[in-house]
């Protein structure tokens, strides 16, 4: 049973650039203020506002363009994810070998990037829900992996139901 999951050419497009048009508009602030700048707090932290945002934004992507597999291909023993960008490593981690699922829907989240691990190894593969057919791939990880990290994953999704269960409850009251 192998699948391949990749992303649409208009996620890769922006895992891949999406930061630069959000520093040149990040930047367009940049001179205004270093032209006006007198040493007053709304200008220093303003500025150092502006710095910290374009830092962040450009760490974050550089991040997701470490992790992120663009092509994750499955079979019955292994999850193998290729293109990753900028390097052409390719990273194996058997089913078995899975002992850490983290973010988006394995920690009950509805959207975010998911991580799954094997820490023995430092191998990581990530991926987020825009991946093609990423339900498909969630529940076929979910399937394949130890009865344990299933179970608390199962827990997770219990626990965020029960919160939402009681936010629904008090708003009725």
């Amino acid at each position: 049973m192998n699948k391949i999951f990749t992303y649409p050419l208009i996620y890769r497009l922006i895992y891949k650039f999406g930061n630069i048009p959000v520093s040149l508009i990040l930047l367009l602030y940049l001179p205004p203020l270093i032209i006006t700048f007198k040493w007053e707090y709304k200008y220093i932290v303003s500025g150092l506002f502006l710095i910290a945002a374009i830092i962040f934004i450009n760490r974050y992507f550089y991040v997701i363009a470490k992790s992120i597999a663009y092509k994750i291909e499955t079979d019955d023993e292994k999850l193998t994810a290729t293109q990753f960008l900028g390097s052409g490593k390719t990273v194996n981690i058997s089913f078995d070998e899975i002992d850490k699922l983290s973010g988006g829907i394995f920690d009950g989240k509805p959207r975010g990037m998911m991580r799954i691990e094997n820490t023995a190894s430092n191998k990581t593969i990530a991926f987020f829900h825009s991946i093609e057919n990423a339900r498909i791939l969630e529940a076929l990880i979910l399937s394949k992996v130890k009865k344990e990290l299933y179970d608390a994953v199962i827990d997770k999704f219990t626990q965020k139901k029960e919160k939402v269960q009681k936010l629904i409850d008090k708003k009725k009251k």
